[in-house]
């Protein structure tokens, strides 16, 4: 089965390591958090308006996971978003001294994501391919791997539910399986939620969600 997708994660490989090779300087060096605590000192989430320098959403999300996993109240920095995607952030940086360097591995499961939820759609491999490519090596999409934004975690959670979601399209379907994956369902939208400020966007997943259960007469398990 495995053998039959090799293409797919030999190209998912290649496209992980355009972002890894361009940005390889950020990776290989440790993150300097005082830099980035000096810099929300002087923002203007502390200063306001007279503030020398406008920090960057990507900043002020590293700096945040870093006092959110040091043990800090949430709500002290950066409370606009919820902060599970930014715990991620500060989990990174405890573990490897880089805040943003398992990013890497997350943008890699969100192309196989990706790859996943095309086949199905689309069925030909071929096409399938053609989607992981031409998204892999937009700029403006692997760009994110290197940066602290949330968008890449809330990304991933959105293609996984979608997966999850599609699953009993592929295999005989009982009353354990599909609370099973009602429940898994129930848990991925916790994660999409708890990534950044959920409204309107999980009404993106939530309707779907809905008319996937009508349609397979399973409402009994949402």
């Amino acid at each position: 089965m495995l053998k039959q997708h090799v293409p797919a994660l030999l190209l998912i490989t290649f496209l992980t390591a355009i972002p890894v090779w361009r940005y390889w300087q950020t990776f290989s060096t440790p993150t300097d958090i005082a830099h980035y605590e000096q810099l929300y000192a002087n923002s203007q989430y502390v200063l306001g308006e007279a503030s020398p320098h406008k920090i960057d959403d990507s900043e002020v999300y590293i700096y945040a996971g870093y006092t959110y996993i040091r043990g800090d109240d949430p709500t002290a920095v950066n409370f606009e978003h919820t902060p599970l995607a930014k715990y991620f952030l500060g989990l990174s940086y405890l573990v490897t001294g880089n805040s943003v360097l398992f990013n890497i591995p997350l943008y890699f499961g969100t192309l196989a994501l990706l790859y996943i939820l095309s086949l199905r759609v689309i069925t030909r491999k071929w096409i399938a391919y053609l989607v992981v490519f031409l998204v892999g090596t937009l700029k403006l999409f692997y760009l994110n791997v290197a940066q602290g934004m949330l968008d890449l975690p809330n990304l991933f959670s959105a293609l996984l539910f979608f997966v999850v979601l599609t699953t009993d399209s592929l295999q005989p379907r009982t009353a354990r399986k599909t609370a099973g994956k009602y429940i898994a369902l129930g848990i991925i939208l916790g994660i999409f939620a708890g990534t950044r400020y959920p409204f309107p966007l999980i009404s993106l997943l939530l309707a779907p969600l809905f008319i996937w259960a009508y349609a397979k007469k399973e409402l009994a398990f949402v």
